[in-house]
This record gives structure tokens, C-alpha cells and sequence, in this order.
């Protein structure tokens, strides 16, 4: 999903993922917080990363948001 910052209107990518899993959640979480500390050199970067946890009445939801650099040229417009 593409958003707006409220007071500076700059642009981000916000992507939202949920692990029924406690296993996945952790890997993802690692691979996230890594390449939050190293990012990739052709690859928007990542500026912010949430994680939080749900209470379910049998279960419990782990959850990752993630918020990304919003690029406004394409790759094509790049070449």
C-alpha cells in the first residue's frame, strides 16, 4: 500500500504480513532487522520495521509492519 506522511506528504510503501507461526515470525523478523542494519544496494530501503504480537481466543497472531522508500520513477524512466 502506498501512503503519505501526514505533516511532510513524502511518499512510503507500507506492507502489512501475519504468521500464525512463531517459527516464521522470528525468521522473518531476523531477516527484516538485518536488512534494516544492511541494506541492499538495488533495493528501496527499508525505514521502518514494527512487530507486535495478538492474543486470540486459541491462538495468537504475529504481525510485521514494514515501511519502505516510495521510488516515483520507474525502472524503465530510470534507463
Amino acid at each position: 500500500t502506498i501512503v503519505a506522511h501526514k505533516t511532510t506528504k513524502e511518499t512510503y510503501l507500507f506492507k502489512e504480513i501475519n504468521f500464525p507461526d512463531r517459527d516464521d515470525y522470528k525468521k522473518a523478523l531476523k531477516h527484516y532487522e538485518a536488512i534494516k542494519v544492511k541494506p541492499f544496494e538495488n533495493v528501496l530501503n527499508l525505514i521502518q520495521l514494527e512487530n507486535q504480537s495478538k492474543s486470540m481466543f486459541c491462538s495468537e497472531i504475529y504481525r510485521l509492519s514494514l515501511v519502505y522508500e516510495f521510488s516515483q520513477i520507474t525502472l524503465a524512466e530510470e534507463i
